[in-house]
């Protein structure tokens, strides 16, 4: 049996010594995705900034390649792990090639000289997210889905063995949530590049992550997103049963909606929402079968509905 690549041990984070989420034990193979899911507050951010050594762990250890992180220097972490969290990055006159260039710190001298093998690194970066038509603008006029690819591309400059990511989707629209997580997906795949990130978007989270880590209460509830959600050739219904159960069985307030017909235009309602939501729903898998599926489950999340919604092109009509 492989060892795990990246690990926690009986992790437990917190503030001012006062434990926030007990027992955290995560493992992945190298090029595996682990996707921490959670309602906001729920303590994602405060499990990756340990993870990271931006918070002391109150207890447990954090291991890479069966080193505890504990005892690495910060050049040599630097090096090992790179990191895109969720605060916005200033920036005073600098062309997105420059903020890229930064990634290349944790391998200069004192004065940060770049050699010439360092801007290959970051031409290599640009090119591997697709921004090198960007390396002369100003980043503080590029659109938020270009900021992060941009910071994605810093991060990878670092070379590391792990990425970890800290709701990277948060700003940006449907389009550039999916070109993002598509990046990560491939360079996990292509790069064998581990990654450990958070995301809100339930449904998002199910289609890239090789894992799921799910937080309730003070405690991490794992699984592997192939038991979760089965084979991809299922159709639509049979992925939400076996989801619903699977979610049930972990003691989440779990609704399924399955439209009146299963055709184009008959997705999820605001109707629908609304009614779901006086049941006592804190989630909906549904099969998404319109094309306002997107608007209706922004609408299920403005009130505080997470939305799981399988592949429309899995629908049987009838």
């Amino acid at each position: 049996m492989d060892s795990p690549y990246f690990q926690t041990d009986g992790l437990t984070v917190g503030y001012r010594q006062q434990p926030l989420i007990r027992d955290i034990c995560l493992s992945l193979k190298k090029g595996e995705i682990l996707t921490l899911i959670g309602p906001n507050g729920a303590g994602k951010t405060t499990i990756l900034k340990s993870i990271i050594r931006q918070l002391s762990p109150l207890r447990g250890a954090v291991y890479l390649n069966g080193q505890d992180l504990a005892g690495m220097n910060n050049s040599l972490l630097a090096r090992q792990m790179a990191v895109v969290l969720t605060q916005r990055v200033k920036t005073e006159l600098m062309t997105c090639e420059d903020v890229v260039s930064t990634g290349r710190y944790p391998y200069t001298g004192k004065f940060g000289v770049l050699t010439q093998h360092d801007h290959d690194k970051v031409r290599e970066a640009m090119e591997l997210v697709h921004i090198t038509d960007l390396a002369q603008r100003d980043f503080e006029q590029i659109s938020d889905g270009q900021k992060q690819r941009v910071l994605l591309a810093r991060a990878l400059c670092q070379e590391p063995e792990v990425l970890v990511l800290d709701e990277p989707t948060s700003f940006l629209d449907i389009r550039y949530k999916l070109e993002f997580l598509s990046v990560v997906q491939q360079l996990s795949r292509r790069q064998h590049l581990t990654v450990v990130m958070s995301l809100h978007e339930v449904d998002l989270a199910q289609r890239i992550s090789h894992k799921l880590a799910c937080i309730k209460g003070d405690r991490v509830e794992r699984g592997e997103t192939i038991a979760v959600y089965g084979d991809y050739d299922v159709d639509g219904i049979t992925a939400i049963c076996l989801l619903t159960d699977f979610l049930r069985r972990k003691g989440g307030a779990v609704i399924p909606y399955i439209p009146d017909r299963l055709e184009e235009g008959y997705g999820l309602n605001r109707e629908a929402v609304t009614a779901l939501k006086e049941q006592g729903a804190s989630l909906i898998v549904t099969v998404d079968c319109g094309i306002t599926a997107l608007e209706e489950t922004a609408w299920a999340r403005s009130l505080g509905i997470d939305v799981v919604i399988t592949d429309h092109h899995e629908c049987k009509s009838g």
